[in-house]
């Protein structure tokens, strides 16, 4: 039984259900109509915020795992105990994330080196990228000013990068391991 933790649109659960896996996800917002959803709504549930709570019951699942996920989370000490918590004895925690270290680009937003300043970055590291030419894709349409003011909005509340040592440590914490 596998949980994916910030399932987003739900694709990774689709495919692990093809593959025969009893496989279901979760995530803050569940858009109804994203293809993975839409095609088995009862796999899907909102995680609950007051108090942070996801929403099965205790030891669940097998492997808890996630993509690109935990970089957005600000809640690791809430996250981590809740996935012990649905987590069977001798389950499994996965997550891939870009860390802070994670080169040559933030990968978000493709500013380079922005993840290594975080949570500092200036500023006019933003608009020297964006007056060079360095633009994201949904940005296209905007002006210079506005796409710096863009970068900057998500880079101050859309991600929380840790340290590789720092998540480590949590985990350590939590699950008394971490590889």
């Amino acid at each position: 039984r596998v949980l994916d933790f910030g399932c987003g649109g739900g694709e990774l659960v689709e495919h692990l259900l093809v593959l025969g896996y009893d496989a279901h996800g979760c995530d803050i917002v569940l858009a109804a109509d994203a293809p993975g959803i839409a095609a088995a709504p009862q796999r899907f549930r909102r995680i609950e915020f007051d108090p942070y709570r996801l929403p099965f019951d205790a030891e669940t699942f097998d492997v808890v795992l996630s993509t690109s996920v935990l970089e957005h989370a600000r809640n690791p000490d809430e996250y981590l105990l809740e996935i012990r918590r649905v987590l069977k004895p001798g389950g499994v925690a996965m997550h891939l994330l870009p860390g802070k270290w994670y080169l040559p680009y933030e990968p978000h937003i493709r500013v380079p080196l922005a993840n290594y300043f975080y949570p500092s970055c200036p500023s006019w590291w933003f608009a020297l990228w964006m007056l060079i030419g360095k633009r994201h894709p949904h940005h296209k349409e905007l002006t210079w000013r506005e796409a710096v003011q863009a970068w900057r909005d998500f880079y101050d509340n859309g991600v929380f990068y840790l340290s590789t040592r720092e998540h480590e440590r949590l985990s350590r914490a939590v699950f008394g391991n971490c590889e």
